[in-house]
This record gives structure tokens, C-alpha cells and sequence, in this order.
């Protein structure tokens, strides 16, 4: 008798908030991936384990010892997995998934959250959630060995944190402000741990603190400026004080004081494939690559190529043998490496900017079927390797990124002026400025290196936070 009411309860909820079955669908399907699928150990994946395997069994000394290495944060990940999966005696891959289904879930939570202080309505945060937990590229990166998935809950995070260290600061609040710099500096010191271009996001993220502080100085507002000070001291200290920590080690045991040491070959390998010799049909195959290597190879076939990494990679580690073989100091070749690819952009800078916006655009590009590198069910499987499927997918996402970064770049620019008022109806705007500022500077900076697809997988919670107040938009004008 009393199943009829509480089933049409039920429903009646869902229909007033159906955003917990997003979640639970979401982990439903998770769940099911979780037994259903295998990941694949190859390129990168065999570094991470490798890595993982060194650390468990020898240390950190001896991580440190056979230098400069990968990233941290990832292998110390797979390293627990192999020491909880040694105790359990089962496969460490399988207890590697459950902390990435836990990491999925974490930046659902993240994207729930930012979607609600802007304001986005339920219905639609039901829609960017249930995508988020059925994306391609997303469960890929949660079901593989690649250490993107890590980045996830942490630049949502710093979105997050960012945003309010900076109410705290415009409204004053000095121990808030305080508290902020310390969680941001912890993010920022994580995610840098993670990928290693961080370090130079940060000083571009710190930007507009400082210059928060500037104004504070120049209209002679103290309490303004001593919080700004506090703010800028806290963040410095635990975000310095970490790098050069990690820094210092390297610099100890293998005589490079660097988080990685692949940053300076790559922006070279990029450099001199740029601002080389050019004919008018490389620029073309540079055009066609925005889409993906596969619309290219479809036009130009092998002469594609040139744009894949591995060119770039290849000059860049060519051109660091070569410094090496001159009898140049280890820990003096990354700046040689940055100096000669400076001089080479000031010999065609107009060749190197318009290529590189070429590339930069591969970033909307951000979904995909066909990343790799896990083995998922054959029916599955069928579906990701459906043509119009796969390629349908990916311009409709592609279109709808582009329509949503124009209304969320148009929404910050009409409400600029509300991001010093400090009060509370400006949340939403301090936020959304800080994912498009965050957004930007991750694109700038890995244009400076060669782009492939893996690069814009962090950035997939962000873009569907940005469709997510798109279609509100939409959905709110057409149903006034």
C-alpha cells in the first residue's frame, strides 16, 4: 500500500533536484569500468610505473639519485597503490582505479560547487555532471595510467580557493586572507608536483594579487594593502619554500637544481620546428592539425608529421646532445637551451605567434574517443571507434566550448568593474574571472611547447563549467 506513494515521492524529488542521480549514475558507470576495463601500460604509463615501482622498492634517495626525474605526485600515487596491493594481494591497478574513481568523484563535487555559486541552475548542473561521468576523454583519463586525472580536483581547487583569497582580501578580512594564501600555496605546490608548467602558471596567477596590492598602495588603503602584503607573504612561503625544497634535493643528488628538466627542450624542439624554413603547404598541415592528427592525416596523410610531437621532441633533444657533447655544465645547459630558442623567436617572431595560435586552438579541441591506453568492452569499444560518433562528438563539443568561453568572456567583461566591491553578490564574477584567467594562462604557456591532446585534459572540468552557465543562458532567455 504504500510503495505507489513513496516511488511517486521519489520521483517528485528528482524532478525538484535531479543532481544526486547525476552522481549516481555517474558512479554506476564508473563502477561497471572499473571491473570492465584494463588499462594499457604503454608510452608514458611505462615511466609512471617504472617510477612508482623505484620508489617503492629504493626510496626517494635513489628517485632523486637517477634524475631529474618525472613529476612526483603521480608515481608516489602508484607507489601506495603497489604498497596497499601487496598487503591485499591483489593487482595494485585495481586499487589505482578506486583512488581515481575517488579523484572522479572529488572533481564532480568541485564542478557541483562552482556551478552553484554561479549561479547555474540545477537542471543544467544535472546535464554538465551527467557528461562529465559518461565523457570519453573523461573516463579515459580516470580508467588510465596518465597523471592528468590528479589534476582535476586541483585546479578546480585553486579556481575555487583563488576566488575566495580574493573576496577576502578586497573585503579585508585578514585572517581569511591569511588562511587562503596558505591553502593556495599548498594547491598550487600539489599541482606543480603534478605538471611541472605549473611553476609558471603561478606567476601569472599571482598577477593580479599583486596588482590588487599596487592599487591598495597607491590610493593609501592600509588595511587593504597589510592584507594584500599578508596574503602575497603566505602564499610565497609555503610555494617557494616547497620548490626550492624539492629543487635543492635534485640539485643534491644529480646536480639540477629544476623540478623536471624537460621544460627547456621542449620549448626549444618546438622553437626551431616553427621558425624554421616553412613552405606554404606546412602551414597548411599545421591548419589541418587543429582539429586532430587523424583530419589531417586525411588530407595530407604522412606529411602531418612535422606537427606531431615527436618532431619537436626530436630537434629538442638533439639540440641538448649537442650543447652536452660541447662540454657545457649540466645545471648551465636548460638556460642555453631557453637562450638559443629566444634568439630563434626574434628572427621570425610573426611565423612563431601565428603558429603557435595555430596549436593553442587544438585545446578547444579537448574531446575524444581515441586517446588510448585503456582497454575497455568490446561494445564499448565499437562505439568509441565509430566514426560519426567520435568525429560528431567532437565538433559538437568543439562548437559548444566555443559558443560558451564567448558568453562567459562577454558575462566578465560587462561585470569587470564588480571584481574590487568586495561584496557578496560579486562571488560569482571573482570566480568566473579566475577559471578564464586560469584557463588562459595553462593555454599561453603550453603553446610555447608542442600541443597534443592529452595536454587539454585538465582543462575538461572548466570547459564544461563554461558550457554549464552557456546553456543556462540559453535555457533562461528562451523560457522568459
Amino acid at each position: 500500500m504504500k510503495t505507489g506513494p513513496t516511488i511517486n515521492t521519489a520521483y517528485s524529488n528528482l524532478r525538484k533536484n535531479p543532481i544526486p542521480l547525476a552522481f549516481l549514475l555517474s558512479f554506476l558507470y564508473w563502477g561497471y569500468l572499473f571491473f570492465a576495463s584494463k588499462m594499457y601500460v604503454s608510452a608514458d604509463a611505462v615511466g609512471y610505473e617504472s617510477l612508482g615501482k623505484l620508489l617503492l622498492e629504493n626510496g626517494w634517495v635513489q628517485y632523486f639519485q637517477s634524475g631529474p626525474q618525472r613529476e612526483p605526485l603521480y608515481p608516489l600515487l602508484i607507489s601506495v597503490s603497489m604498497k596497499t596491493a601487496g598487503f591485499l594481494q591483489i593487482p595494485y591497478q585495481s586499487v589505482q582505479k578506486i583512488l581515481q574513481i575517488f579523484l572522479l568523484t572529488v572533481t564532480q563535487g568541485l564542478i557541483f560547487l562552482l556551478a552553484k555559486k554561479l549561479k547555474v541552475s540545477d537542471r543544467v548542473i544535472f546535464f554538465v555532471l551527467l557528461y562529465f561521468g559518461f565523457s570519453p576523454i573523461v573516463v579515459n583519463t580516470g580508467f588510465s595510467l596518465f597523471s592528468e586525472i590528479v589534476t582535476f580536483p586541483l585546479l578546480l581547487g585553486i579556481v575555487l580557493v583563488g576566488a575566495e583569497a580574493w573576496q577576502a582580501i578586497v573585503r579585508e578580512n585578514l585572517r581569511r586572507a591569511a588562511f587562503q594564501g596558505l591553502g593556495l600555496g599548498l594547491l598550487f605546490l600539489c599541482i606543480i608536483s603534478v605538471k611541472g608548467i605549473f611553476e609558471y602558471i603561478f606567476l601569472f596567477f599571482i598577477c593580479p594579487y599583486l596588482c590588487l596590492l599596487f592599487i591598495a598602495l597607491f590610493r593609501r588603503q592600509k588595511k587593504l594593502f597589510f592584507v594584500s602584503v599578508l596574503f602575497t607573504l603566505c602564499i610565497v612561503l609555503v610555494y617557494k619554500g616547497g620548490t626550492v625544497f624539492y629543487k635543492s634535493l635534485n640539485q643534491k643528488y644529480n646536480g639540477h637544481f629544476t623540478i623536471t628538466d624537460r621544460g627547456s627542450w621542449l620549448m626549444y624542439g618546438n622553437t626551431a620546428r616553427r621558425t624554421g624554413p616553412l613552405s606554404a603547404r606546412q602551414y597548411l598541415t599545421a591548419l589541418a592539425s587543429i582539429p586532430g592528427e587523424g583530419v589531417c592525416r586525411a588530407i595530407f596523410k604522412e606529411e602531418c608529421d612535422f606537427w606531431s610531437f615527436k618532431t619537436s621532441d626530436g630537434l629538442g633533444l638533439a639540440k641538448r646532445a649537442q650543447i652536452q657533447s660541447a662540454g657545457m655544465d649540466e645545471d648551465k645547459i636548460d638556460a642555453a637551451l631557453i637562450e638559443t630558442a629566444k634568439q630563434e623567436i626574434l628572427k621570425k617572431p610573426f611565423a612563431y605567434i601565428v603558429l603557435g595560435l595555430m596549436e593553442s586552438a587544438r585545446m578547444l579541441f579537448w574531446e575524444s574517443t581515441q586517446i588510448g591506453f585503456v582497454a575497455y568492452p568490446p561494445w564499448l569499444k565499437t562505439l568509441f571507434e565509430n566514426l560519426i560518433f567520435k568525429n560528431g562528438l567532437r565538433f559538437l563539443v568543439f562548437v559548444l566550448t566555443c559558443f560558451a568561453l564567448w558568453v562567459a568572456f562577454s558575462q566578465l567583461w560587462r561585470n569587470k568593474t564588480a571584481l574590487l566591491s568586495g561584496s557578496a553578490n560579486t562571488t560569482e564574477t571573482t570566480i568566473l574571472f579566475f577559471t578564464l584567467f586560469l584557463l588562459l594562462s595553462y593555454i599561453a604557456l603550453y603553446s610555447l611547447v608542442s600541443i597534443v591532446a592529452r595536454f587539454a585534459i585538465p582543462l575538461a572540468p572548466i570547459y564544461l563549467i563554461a558550457i554549464g552557465i552557456f546553456l543556462d543562458r540559453i535555457i533562461r532567455k528562451f523560457c522568459k
